[in-house]
């Protein structure tokens, strides 16, 4: 799996293939209530029993507020 900052979609490949040359599966990632959906910075990849979780953090560039930054 991997998180494309550009687009904000998880990309899911096929790892044990000699090359990756397509995805085999995209999923959308929701904006996570920041003020504006282009605040939203999706990054990080977690697995734990077999569920898969995705980390990002509003960066509060729309409003410039400090009290819209959140993890």
């Amino acid at each position: 799996y991997v998180v494309n900052l550009h687009d904000r979609r998880l990309y899911r490949y096929d790892a044990t293939a000699p090359t990756a040359s397509a995805p085999k599966a995209v999923y959308a990632i929701p904006a996570a209530g920041c003020p504006s959906a282009d605040d939203w910075r999706p990054y990080g990849l977690g697995m734990q029993d077999g569920v898969g979780y995705v980390g990002g953090v509003c960066s509060g560039q729309s409003t410039g507020k400090i009290t819209d930054l959140r993890a």
